[in-house]
């Protein structure tokens, strides 16, 4: 017989063979830290930046002022994030899952159906904004697509 090895279940390019239950205090690893450098790069999008120059344009604050109440924001946010999230390393289980211990089967799903909803919505900022600044790059270039119908054509005729 040939003995198995274990491969850990987040190793690169396998699949994770733990379902909803709680992992196990010896799978468990990482630091704060790490998940610090994870956030702070989900902050940094162009959601971001439109925050920054609307408070720039439209409430009078300088490009200065605007980014530093960004950067206020964004580490408001961050902190009650990282307050909330204490559930996780303490259960073994992700929020959602965990709220079911608070509130059952049953009273979880409005807090996923919100959480579906967040993510859908927050793909839909974070592609619509990239296009809308990317096509306005370009509107001095020759192609120009002004309609879905005249979009194959050089100068949008």
């Amino acid at each position: 017989m040939t003995a198995q090895v274990e491969i850990p279940s987040d190793a690169f390019l396998k699949v994770e063979t733990h379902g909803i239950e709680a992992i196990p205090d010896t799978e468990r690893h990482g630091r704060p830290r790490e998940l610090g450098f994870l956030w702070a790069g989900a902050f940094v999008n162009y959601a971001s930046l439109l925050t920054a120059s609307l408070l720039t344009t439209y409430y009078g604050l300088g490009v200065w002022d605007g980014l530093v109440a960004v950067l206020i924001g964004t580490v408001a946010g961050a902190v009650i994030l990282g307050l909330l999230s204490n559930t996780g390393p303490k259960s073994g289980q992700p929020q959602i899952v965990f709220t079911r211990r608070i509130f059952g089967n049953r009273g979880a799903y409005p807090g996923a159906v919100l959480t579906l909803f967040l993510g859908v919505g927050w793909f839909a900022v974070d592609s619509v904004l990239p296009r809308s600044q990317g096509s306005s790059c370009f509107r001095s270039r020759a192609y120009v697509p002004t309609s879905p119908a005249s979009s194959c054509s050089p100068g949008g005729s």
